[in-house]
């Protein structure tokens, strides 16, 4: 998982949201060791179109601070020279012209939807990164107009149905005066959200938070008889054909992606078996009431989306980016 690099805080101010690499970029510019580059004020923003760039301390590609800019991120600059552009910053801080280019410029390429990376070792059972797999092993992923979502959205299904009256106390949900325990831990901080009934699978979905944030908190699903409970760490979607979940998380709360996918197994138990979780690499779908991302009776996914660095617009009033591309997803048989 990407993570923020708090320790260079005047960084920052340039533009670019810092995170710590996991590869070498891709440098295809041979600068001459110890080339002097000459250069001259040049006043522009420009996107970040390399999913790896690096950024620089000095005109040299040796002088790497071990840090890049997301992939579409919209980074002012000052100068420019003949391989490098300087960033507007209190710190000196460069980048690779090539890595640098136009809206329309930022790649959406097979390898850059497919991409996954490596979770947290606490999470790396089913993990496919460790497999040297990606998403295109379990899911085909195709680039689509905002008229064909549009179009879809008419025909989503959703098989979830509100549950108003419920009430949560103490780690145990209530339901039609039925106890369920959902949580044994952190008892005194949690609270249950909402709650939802899922018809085709006989089972209650609750949303488990801490202290109210809706950033850190848990899906759980509860066979209605049996009491029996099923932990989930993202919000599953449940296709057509009942046999599939589709979980992911909110980037709108969390600023990253994981998914995971499970099959479902009726009559037999568990009723669901994990078959793949990852974490999406360079791009993040919105999921929010106006756009969601859903299931379409044909059983493919559908979603808006954007590279990470594109996800948020503005950097004093940040919000949403609208200006976005559309995507769906189907499953591989498994």
């Amino acid at each position: 998982m990407k993570y923020f690099i708090s320790f260079i805080l005047t960084l920052l101010l340039a533009g670019c949201n810092l995170f710590q690499g996991k590869q070498p970029a891709g440098e295809s510019v041979a600068v001459e060791e110890k080339q002097e580059e000459t250069f001259v004020p040049e006043q522009k923003e420009l996107y970040v179109i390399n999913p790896t760039t690096e950024i620089y301390s000095a005109p040299d590609t040796t002088a790497k601070l071990n840090l890049k800019c997301e992939l579409g991120e919209l980074v002012e600059l000052e100068a420019e020279s003949k391989h490098f552009y300087k960033i507007k910053s209190p710190t000196d801080c460069y980048l690779l012209k090539e890595n640098m280019g136009t809206y329309n410029e930022i790649p959406l390429t097979k390898e850059i939807l497919e991409a996954v990376q490596e979770l947290e070792e606490d999470e790396n059972e089913f993990d496919i990164s460790k497999e040297g797999k990606n998403l295109s092993d379990y899911f085909t992923i195709s680039l689509i107009s905002k008229q064909e979502y549009q179009k879809e959205l008419k025909n989503r299904v959703d098989f979830r149905t509100p549950i108003k009256n419920f009430t949560y106390k103490e780690g145990v949900l209530y339901i039609n005066h039925q106890a369920y325990e959902v949580e044994k831990e952190n008892i005194e901080w949690s609270n249950c959200e909402k709650v939802w009934w899922i018809a085709p699978l006989q089972r209650y979905l609750a949303y488990i938070t801490y202290q109210g944030d809706v950033a850190y908190g848990f899906f759980i699903l509860i066979e209605k008889d049996t009491k029996e409970t099923m932990k989930l760490g993202q919000e599953p979607f449940l296709s057509p054909d009942f046999k599939y979940l589709f979980c992911t998380t909110n980037p709108t709360y969390m600023n990253y992606t994981k998914i995971s996918l499970y099959n479902v197994q009726k009559d037999s138990i568990p009723l669901i078996e994990m078959v793949a979780q990852t974490e999406i690499n360079y791009w993040m779908p919105y999921h929010t009431k106006e756009t969601p991302l859903f299931f379409s009776s044909n059983g493919n996914i559908y979603a808006s989306f954007n590279v990470e660095g594109l996800f948020w617009k503005g950097k004093k009033d940040v919000k949403l980016n609208d200006q976005r591309k559309y995507i769906k997803i189907g499953i591989r048989n498994q």
